[in-house]
């Protein structure tokens, strides 16, 4: 546990771009015995094989806690945390996750769960109760990945998230792609009309941001936002102005999933 390191990403709302982040992404970083960083897509499809992701997830949500209540509510400050697959489908880290958040004394309202796409049928029961478990005492949650394959129509019929987090490839690629930008307007325009708010990562350019802005995606991030960088150095380094808002975190989202 003493390797492991936490990152932030901002996630910030597209028409106030340039407005002080109250919404960060929790991105889990390993630092080896060398001193090198490494990121998730490295340790986590190792941590799944040998049946410790689930640890890992309550880790990160111990210590984003601990950040939340040393900020206090009052900072408006809200994380977004991903949760693995194995850790939405286990009744028992469910149990384990709702204590956590209730013996914090953090406002619930702080956290934004990001859960990925899942496929099965079972999956998908199991994650529509480990949302509406944690929803009922004022967690959030958003849909990663969305726009990845067929089954993420399924998904938002039975998944009741808040939020909806695009694709980074369709984002990555829109400067290039006619169709990519008419596969994220249709994305769009079918999240708000569920009544879901839009994010969008892997925002690089001011192009890829203005565009977004006017297709009506509510949040975006990406490095031509704020690169990911360790949690020392931004939440707690926040002016004091920005932490007067605290009504405003109420009504955002956000996540990357894997550090866009």
């Amino acid at each position: 546990e003493d390797r492991f390191l936490l990152q932030t990403q901002p996630i910030v709302p597209s028409q106030a771009a340039e407005a002080q982040p109250q919404i960060f992404e929790l991105l889990i970083r390993l630092q080896n015995r060398d001193g090198e960083v490494i990121g998730p897509g490295v340790f986590v499809p190792l941590a799944e094989r040998v049946g410790l992701m689930d640890k890992i997830d309550l880790w990160v949500l111990d210590r984003a806690l601990r950040h939340l209540a040393e900020l206090g509510d009052d900072s408006g400050i809200a994380f977004t945390i991903n949760l693995s697959n194995i850790t939405v489908q286990d009744n028992e880290a469910l149990r384990l996750i709702e204590q956590q958040i209730k013996a914090s004394g953090v406002d619930p309202g702080r956290l934004i769960f990001e859960v990925t796409e899942t496929s099965e049928i079972a999956s998908l029961h199991s994650a529509r109760r480990f949302i509406q478990t944690l929803k009922a005492i004022g967690v959030r949650f958003a849909l990663d990945d969305f726009g990845t394959g067929f089954s993420s129509i399924s998904h938002l019929k039975h998944l009741p998230v808040d939020f909806v987090k695009l694709e980074g490839s369709l984002i990555a690629d829109l400067e290039e792609s006619a169709r990519d930008k008419t596969m994220i307007s249709s994305l769009v325009g079918m999240a708000h009309a569920l009544d879901l708010q839009v994010i969008a990562e892997h925002v690089n350019s001011a192009t890829s941001l203005g565009w977004l802005r006017d297709c009506g995606v509510d949040y975006v991030q990406g490095h031509f936002l704020g690169e990911p960088r360790p949690i020392e150095e931004t939440v707690f380094k926040a002016p004091p102005a920005a932490k007067a808002k605290g009504s405003a975190a109420k009504k955002l989202p956000v996540a990357s999933s894997s550090g866009s």
